[in-house]
């Protein structure tokens, strides 16, 4: 690196290694913390065949945080 030279030429020059750089850090992270440890719950999802199902284990879970999801593949 020349000393004449601005830090924004030095920037330009080695943008390709800093992002890759970049990228191998956050990979580093993500394989090594401990966010991806997932404790196991009792709990399971399940496919659910019919309406009647659906209404009987969601009102089995009144006072509890719930959520359905309605996928389509259209």
């Amino acid at each position: 690196m020349g000393w004449g030279r601005s830090p924004l030429d030095w920037l330009k020059r080695n943008r390709l290694w800093l992002v890759l750089l970049g990228l191998a850090a956050l990979l580093g992270y993500t394989l090594w913390s401990d966010a991806q440890h997932v404790p196991a719950t009792e709990d399971q999802l399940s496919n659910i065949a019919d309406l009647d199902e659906l209404r009987m284990q969601f009102n089995q879970d009144a006072g509890h945080p719930r959520l359905i999801l309605l996928l389509s593949p259209t």
